[in-house]
């Protein structure tokens, strides 16, 4: 299937007169919760290939994040390039409980700037993306039910259920091939044991739901990675985005097995045994799954990878066996970021001991994107106004000092009001309860 070309709005950030063919196409990837120390131990011990090689091929270092560090929240920074006051997502969900859905976006998002701007874009799994968007290209939109914020608030990969969740519409039936969809009990296991060992035990309430969490995950992620790899090699976009999410669910549900000496209680030796690689096999199955969108990606692609926030040993849980959270975030620690191409400055791994481990903050990502794209920036977003949040020290400096930055005025005044948060099916809550209990988390007190 060809990409869907829509006309170019008007008040666009880079409808310019100047824009010509696009030399080198962008592949972003979003990994939710990768954290330096284990990226940089994982890569020393020869566990990250792909990682290792866009740091040899380009750069790898820390990329500071938003306060509160929260998935919904940094993510909407990532794609708007502004800060949560200004894209209006602050939480999992709005004030009636009701998990944030992409009409209630103030601001635009790459995928409608990149659109107007006269390039295409697509767009897989993205946080708070149902309903799609029309844009010049194609979306896989995610959606998380209320109920999963009780369980694990993740995206999933896909509801049968659940309609408006592909641009354009009829895309839905040319995706199915390549998506595992929550119900497909017998394939999420099958494909969990492939990834992660086989308890030999029985363990207690909080160590099964945590494994339905990494079961839930890595099928969303195998599924948003397949659609991915699907677009690239089918008519790639000049931007392709697509997020994955199993690091910050494994290391939720299994840091202590990670850091054990954090916590003040003993771990089994069945337990470690079972669940003691989790963390280190999360990151290493990302890593499988990268790989695999750079193998479809345009040759010439310049490629970035980062992750929202790192992570580390919960205090709340220490004492508390009981606590399923024993990795936690909300300190705000630095997440990772990783670019390679043709445009990309040679640096190498900054994780390395270096003393300038940072390459800056989330809110650059955006601003990056644009320039690759040479769409204008809005000169109001922090990343383009403020030095401190730029990301441009990825760039190649001769490329760089050719192509400078274009900006231009807001455009948010241009776009579409906000609305209410939608609920997209009055069965979905019961739906996902089902799933998440299929998957081997028998009792969910949630729905009593």
């Amino acid at each position: 299937m060809g990409v869907v070309l829509l006309a170019a709005a008007c008040g666009g950030a880079g409808d310019d007169e100047s824009l010509g063919a696009l030399e080198h196409p962008v592949l972003l990837v979003g990994i939710d919760g990768l954290d330096p120390l284990v990226v940089g131990e994982l890569i020393a011990e020869g566990k990250l290939p792909h990682l290792a090689g866009l740091a040899e091929r380009g750069v790898l270092g820390e990329l500071e994040t938003m306060d509160p560090t929260l998935s919904p929240v940094i993510w909407n920074c990532i794609a708007t390039g502004q800060p949560p006051e200004r894209h209006g997502i602050t939480f999992f969900s709005d004030a009636e409980g009701r998990p944030f859905t992409s009409n209630a976006r103030r601001v635009p998002a790459l995928w409608n700037l990149v659109s107007d701007g006269g390039r295409s874009v697509d767009v897989v799994g993205w946080w708070n993306t149902w309903p799609a968007e029309p844009i010049r290209g194609r979306m896989l939109a995610s959606y998380a039910a209320a109920a999963q914020a009780s369980v694990i608030w993740k995206s999933p990969a896909a509801w049968k259920e659940l309609e408006e969740q592909t641009w354009p519409p009829t895309l839905v039936e040319e995706l199915i091939p390549h998506m595992i969809f929550p119900g497909d009990v017998e394939v999420v296991m099958n494909r969990l044991h492939e990834v992660f060992p086989r308890p030999h035990s029985s363990f207690g309430e909080v160590l099964r739901k945590s494994q339905a969490n990494v079961a839930w995950s890595l099928a969303a992620d195998q599924s948003f990675a397949g659609v991915g790899r699907y677009m690239l090699s089918n008519e790639a976009a000049d931007l392709t985005m697509v997020y994955m999410s199993l690091p910050d669910v494994a290391g939720h549900g299994f840091w202590s097995f990670r850091e054990p000496e954090a916590f003040s209680y003993e771990i089994g030796a069945e337990a470690r045994q079972a669940f003691g690689d989790y963390v280190s096999l999360s990151y290493i199955e990302a890593d499988r799954l990268l790989g695999e969108l750079i193998a479809a990606a345009p040759k010439d692609a310049d490629v970035i990878v980062l992750s929202d926030h790192g992570m580390h040993a919960n205090p709340a849980a220490r004492d508390d066996p009981s606590q399923g959270a024993t990795g936690h975030h909300l300190d705000v620690p630095p997440g990772i970021l990783a670019a390679a191409g043709p445009r990309i400055e040679r640096r190498g791994n900054l994780l390395k001991g270096t003393a300038e481990r940072s390459l800056g903050h989330v809110l650059g990502v955006a601003p990056l994107v644009l320039r690759l794209l040479h769409i204008r920036q809005p000169e109001h977003w922090p990343g383009v106004a403020n030095q401190a949040f730029s990301l441009a020290g990825c760039l190649d400096l001769e490329w760089s000092t050719n192509n400078p930055a274009l900006t231009t005025a807001s455009v948010d005044r241009d776009f579409r009001a906000p609305s209410a948060s939608r609920i997209p099916a009055a069965n979905l809550d019961d739906e996902f309860l089902n799933h998440f209990s299929g998957i081997g988390y028998g009792v969910l007190e949630e729905k009593e």
